[in-house]
């Protein structure tokens, strides 16, 4: 399976990932993986009422992109981490994963429910041995 089908079973299809795929595909140097490393680190956000290059010129270094999240919004995700701990969780062969019953309490549950769904569909499209999942028994919201 090459890069292309398995950005595509992962559902890379964003424009960021695809512009990073177009990329790598044109210029694998390890200079050409540090530039596209570094239009992503130092990406910048949508105006959000905050002028971060006023501040990174006080200051005398740039911000990374997960900073500038964290200082508009509090928090940020698309780390990576509500995949890893999808996969994580259902690699653990020995015990069923039973959503029957389980009724998320906010967003972010929800979210990440049905992110291991999705996550779940596509291993076992693929043939990836995981745990048993017992489907809920309706459509989450």
């Amino acid at each position: 399976m090459g890069i292309e089908e398995l950005l595509q079973a992962a559902g890379v299809n964003d424009k960021f990932h695809t512009k990073i795929y177009r990329r790598k595909k044109d210029r694998r140097s390890l200079e050409g993986m540090m530039d596209i490393l570094k239009d992503w680190i130092y990406a910048e956000l949508p105006p959000e009422g905050v002028d971060f290059k006023e501040i990174e010129e006080a200051l005398g270094f740039k911000l990374f992109i997960w900073q500038k999240y964290f200082i508009v919004r509090g928090k940020y995700r698309r780390t990576g981490l509500t995949t890893a701990k999808a996969i994580r969780r259902l690699l653990k062969k020995d015990e069923p994963l039973d959503m029957r019953n389980y009724r998320p309490t906010n967003s972010e549950e929800r979210f990440e429910m049905k992110e291991t769904l999705k996550i779940y569909e596509k291993l076992q499209a693929a043939g990836v041995e995981t745990c048993k999942v017992i489907m809920p028994r309706r459509r989450i919201p």
